[in-house]
């Protein structure tokens, strides 16, 4: 239905809820026409004007509860659960073959939103499923724990790069050398355990030289690169 009114052509659709208009009234001055029309498109152009206000607030408001939401999400700090987390290491062995090892004991903290990372392994926790290659392994020749208790990663820079993958460089402490030291990780999941406490898990795979940190005993009958996995599980602080 088109209504004129003072110059403006207005158009008002009836639908189910709106009272019945009824226009068939004798109008004799234009002017008279005028105020009435107005009158009759008042209404509606403020419930318009309302609606529109109150779609673009309930828009906003969505938008910021939403992204707050998020923010605080990223933002949690988790500590690492060292029980479902592991620091694995392979080395060749006379060209032939690749032998493996752990390290037991792993602390440290994380955070995605805040993009710190800092993860600390006890050296002294190595464990190759060989007790006399272990006891080697703690001594002078290898990671001389008596003087180096701790290897630490310590990240300075975190980028998030997409498809849960992130690049981080920062700092790898192995015989007290530190070198920098750039992997990626993948983040694997997040969710809640049993008792109701959030965790995220990642896991990176590199490679280091063992000789660049001063560990040089035997480079040729045992690999010169080592390859660490690094898969971590942490709980909401």
């Amino acid at each position: 239905m088109l209504l004129f009114c003072r110059g403006t052509i207005k158009i008002i659709l009836f639908v189910f809820g709106y009272p019945h208009i009824d226009l068939r009234c004798k109008i004799r001055r234009i002017g008279e026409a005028g105020s009435l029309i107005d009158s009759l498109c008042a209404p509606y152009e403020e419930k318009e004007q309302s609606m529109k206000k109150s779609t673009i607030v309930c828009a906003v408001s969505a938008w910021v509860v939403g992204t707050s939401a998020a923010a605080l999400q990223g933002a949690e700090e988790y500590k690492v659960d060292a029980v479902h987390s592991s620091v694995i290491f392979r080395v060749k062995h006379l060209e032939l073959s690749y032998t493996y090892g752990r390290f037991n004991e792993i602390t440290g903290s994380f955070s995605f939103g805040n993009r710190s990372l800092a993860i600390e392994v006890d050296a002294a926790s190595v464990d190759t499923n060989s007790t006399d290659r272990d006891k080697h392994l703690l001594g002078a020749d290898f990671f001389d724990t008596k003087k180096y208790s701790t290897i630490k990663f310590t990240a300075a820079e975190f980028k998030d790069i997409g498809s849960g993958k992130y690049e981080v460089s920062g700092n790898l402490t192995l015989l007290g050398v530190t070198k920098p030291l750039m992997v990626q990780l993948e983040r694997i999941g997040s969710g809640k355990d049993r008792q109701g406490n959030a965790r995220t898990g990642f896991e990176t795979t590199f490679t280091i030289k063992r000789s660049e940190f001063g560990m040089t005993y035997g480079l040729g009958g045992i690999g010169d690169e080592v390859r660490l996995t690094v898969s971590i599980e942490g709980v909401a602080k």
